[in-house]
């Protein structure tokens, strides 16, 4: 199940989060492959992590940025949630196919901070196109894989694992 959620934050509230994440507040650290093995020069990205179960003392300090999304969400457990940049290429540059995590009941959301022609793709064939403020959520088991964007500077968006309630 793929479930897609257009307008998912309230406009005032997306904007305030989405030019944090567009801004020079945030720092990116750079990750020189994207899920696996690298296959092309152009498969790089920046993340930020805000919080991740198998490290529970990296916490960023700027995770209150993204409560009113989990507020939103109402989890019952956070196992991730990681922020990626990934820049502009010559030609959309797919990632390897892959889950976020292997964790029985839990589920991916990802939302979108801009539009752009890069999307999500699922191995069994639907796309999810970027569309600023959309939210996508599905079976964490559900292979996947991102693109970089070819029509805007970067392509930014939010990566959540969790267990939903």
């Amino acid at each position: 199940m793929i479930d897609i959620q257009d307008d998912f934050l309230e406009d005032g509230m997306f904007n305030y989060i989405s030019n944090f994440f567009q801004g020079p507040s945030i720092p990116w650290t750079f990750c020189d492959d994207i899920a696996g093995p690298k296959r092309n020069l152009d498969e790089v990205q920046f993340v930020h992590v805000f919080f991740n179960l198998s490290d529970p003392f990296l916490s960023s300090e700027f995770s209150h940025v993204i409560n009113p999304i989990w507020e939103k969400l109402q989890p019952k457990y956070i196992i991730r949630a990681k922020a990626n940049l990934r820049t502009k290429t010559s030609e959309l540059v797919q990632s390897n196919w892959h889950v976020d995590i292997d964790i029985p009941s839990s589920v991916t959301s990802i939302l979108y901070f801009n539009s752009n022609d890069g999307y999500t793709v699922f191995k069994h064939g639907q796309n999810v196109e970027s569309v600023a403020n959309r939210l996508v959520t599905f079976d964490s088991s559900l292979e996947h894989a991102g693109t970089s964007t070819t029509s805007t500077s970067a392509r930014f968006l939010l990566n959540l694992n969790y267990i939903p309630s």
